[in-house]
């Protein structure tokens, strides 16, 4: 059985970045990289980690973004990180930013990004504290691609969006806040959205959405406060999952903030309570607590990668 043997925190930065020398401090919350082929939880004795993992990066006073939330290495080689306070963008030797994400009509949203997708030809959509904006990285300018087709859906670009995605077959999905999850189709303009039908058991767990994301085979899932939701695209159907148990723990476990998906095929999930793991095939949960594994303490894991070696 395979088991969890690397839990280690690493900014994604360019080649540059990685040779960097540490200056002052600027608190990014890094990825978590996770390896899943070794016999045993014990780092110290049989994966001893390097030290000065991580290289520490500021802004000048004024430019600050507040809170960490999320990064994205782009194609061309930036890193870009969001946070509260609006956007950066790194180049290996220093940091630009975008306090506030203006429209053409000089209307301020809010900056906070949540998270970054990359588009085929480079432009970034982001997931922000009021809906949708994207950079347009031709003329370095930022506008609201979406507002106009969803100007009399129940404001969703007025909405909290922590998480969007585009499918394999060109669906964008995004969630909203307290407004569960929306799928667009940008050929034909078809709009389909998932919320929680108190009625309804085949409908979402709960409208307090964190993050959608879709596997390797295509499967929609759907992180919420109380569980995680898996969305059936042919018959419109939701199914739920949670882990067992009545504990403050085991709800904070149902609590989904990420989603990653390991080689193997199970989903890695992160909580206020740190790791989860779910097996589709088994459909059974296994917690997975990191202060096991490493010094640190009371981690709310709001972020899950893997990088190209499955860790």
């Amino acid at each position: 059985m395979n088991v969890l043997h690397d839990i280690a925190f690493s900014l994604a930065l360019t080649t540059r970045l990685a040779r960097a020398l540490p200056i002052k401090q600027l608190g990014i919350i890094a990825s978590l990289f996770l390896a899943l082929s070794a016999p045993t939880l014990s780092l110290a004795n049989d994966f001893p980690l390097p030290e000065n993992r991580f290289v520490d990066l500021t802004f000048d006073s004024d430019m600050q973004l507040g809170e960490i939330l999320s990064f994205h290495h782009d194609a061309m080689g930036f890193m870009w990180v969001g946070g509260v306070d609006g956007l950066a963008r790194y180049d290996g030797y220093d940091f630009k930013t975008f306090p506030l994400i203006h429209v053409s009509n000089n209307e301020e949203y809010d900056s906070t990004v949540w998270s970054f997708l990359e588009k085929e030809n480079g432009n970034l959509w982001l997931a922000t504290g009021a809906g949708i904006s994207r950079y347009i990285r031709q003329t370095n300018t930022f506008d609201r691609p979406l507002d106009a087709q969803f100007a009399a859906t129940e404001r969703l670009m007025e909405r909290e969006t922590r998480s969007l995605i585009e499918a394999q077959d060109g669906t964008l999905w995004f969630t909203s806040e307290n407004l569960g999850v929306t799928a667009y189709n940008h050929s034909d303009g078809q709009c389909t959205r998932y919320v929680h039908e108190p009625l309804n058991d085949n409908s979402l767990s709960s409208n307090n959405v964190a993050v959608v994301f879709e596997d390797s085979q295509q499967r929609i899932w759907v992180g919420a406060s109380n569980g995680l939701n898996r969305i059936d695209l042919k018959t419109g159907k939701v199914s739920h999952y949670f882990h067992p148990g009545k504990e403050v723990i085991d709800m904070n476990l149902n609590n989904v903030l990420s989603i990653a998906e390991g080689q193997d095929g199970r989903l890695w999930l992160g909580t206020p309570a740190g790791l989860a793991v779910f097996d589709p095939i088994s459909e059974q949960f296994t917690p997975f607590s990191i202060q096991q594994a490493t010094p640190l303490k009371g981690i709310i894991i709001v972020r899950l990668l893997f990088d190209s070696n499955g860790r």
